[in-house]
């Protein structure tokens, strides 16, 4: 069950991701994260997300993050990215409400999290690359 989010009324900054290696180039619309209560809280208390949006976190430095579901509802991608821009791996569809720590094995320093499915859906993959916004840096 979804517990209810003590903060309805949260507005965060949004921008635009694309991603120029991946079929058609998507264009998704997403929330950042940029401070230490947004990169925590993350898309905990939603119970569902538009099929194109997201939350972009932007992390402490350069290394392997861990990412958990906890409070979260909705199951997510969770896309690892470097300071590059390049994808170094994809955590697929992990499973909600959680507390099972996921990353991926590498550094970075970005982590886009999108619905469960979307990137196999729209044929995004590590190795690519996606445009950080300047308002994420």
């Amino acid at each position: 069950m979804c517990p209810p989010d003590p903060e309805p009324n949260r507005k965060p900054a949004l921008a635009d991701v694309t991603f120029p290696d991946a079929p058609n180039a998507p264009r998704v619309e997403v929330e950042l994260a940029k401070s230490p209560h947004d990169v925590e809280r993350g898309l905990m208390y939603r119970r569902s997300m538009p099929e194109d949006h997201g939350m972009l976190f932007t992390l402490d430095g350069r290394r392997e993050h861990t990412f958990w579901m906890h409070n979260t509802c909705i199951s997510l991608d969770m896309m690892f990215i470097d300071d590059d821009g390049v994808i170094v791996g994809i955590v697929e569809g992990a499973a909600p409400l959680t507390e099972t720590t996921r990353s991926v094995g590498c550094p970075s320093v970005f982590v886009l999290e999108m619905n469960g499915g979307w990137a196999r859906k729209h044929g995004v993959a590590p190795g690519q690359r996606i445009t950080i916004p300047f308002a994420a840096r």
